[in-house]
């Protein structure tokens, strides 16, 4: 087993059910994924299930799209900055970015 697939992060995340937004991918390989083309339906239909909070892993545009259309109840916004990018939260790029 590779070393990196027995961390408690990796660990903890498989051992969760995951959700794809996907148009495309209908089966998805990872052990307990379910995926839905239909983005706004599967998060209200998650929203009403009890069992915890709901969590964004590296996706800045869905954050914004769940913004967008009202679907966030409370944010916890951790920022790993990435050398060389030139985007900000805001969505926007900084005034002295090519």
């Amino acid at each position: 087993m590779q070393e990196h697939l027995t961390s408690p992060l990796v660990r903890s995340l498989n051992g969760r059910p995951k959700f794809v937004a996907s148009n495309t991918i209908t089966a998805p390989r990872w052990a307990g994924t379910t995926a839905s083309g239909d983005l706004e339906k599967a998060v209200c239909d998650l929203k009403a299930t009890p069992g915890g909070e709901l969590q964004v892993h590296g996706s800045g545009q869905l954050i914004w799209w769940l913004l967008q259309h009202q679907l966030v109840d409370e944010m916890a916004l951790i920022v790993c900055p990435v050398s060389g990018s030139p985007c900000r939260p805001s969505g926007r790029r900084p005034p002295d970015a090519p």
